[in-house]
């Protein structure tokens, strides 16, 4: 037999669907905070990126040594790169904040089946 549970032990321990729903708050409150956060701080006067020599040479030279798939891979990071300065960080952060928001909720929804 068993002894007693002390009162502390005994605390009623939260479903796993609520502890989903608890982090998808946690997640959109925090996420959406440092968002406005970013986008009331950004300062688009100063971007730091790196020019692949847009031009038509400097692509064509690059097509000829890597492929076209050379020529996606550099406008693709170059997208990429502009994602993550400025007030364009704070639309990244709230889509991310919201689409990691939505699968907690989910996965909530799906532990309550």
């Amino acid at each position: 037999m068993r002894p007693p549970e002390p009162p502390s032990a005994r605390r009623r321990r939260l479903a796993p669907q609520m502890r989903f729903y608890l982090a998808g708050v946690l997640v959109l409150v925090v996420g959406l905070l440092s968002a406005a956060g970013v986008y009331l701080n950004a300062d688009d006067s100063q971007t730091y990126t790196v020019d692949y020599g847009g031009d038509r040479r400097a692509s064509l030279a690059l097509e000829r040594v890597g492929g076209k798939a050379a020529v996606w891979a550099v406008e693709f990071n170059q997208w990429l790169g502009h994602l993550w300065h400025g007030q364009q960080l704070a639309y990244t952060l709230a889509y991310l904040t919201l689409g990691l928001a939505l699968v907690c909720f989910l996965l909530g929804d799906r532990c309550r089946r």
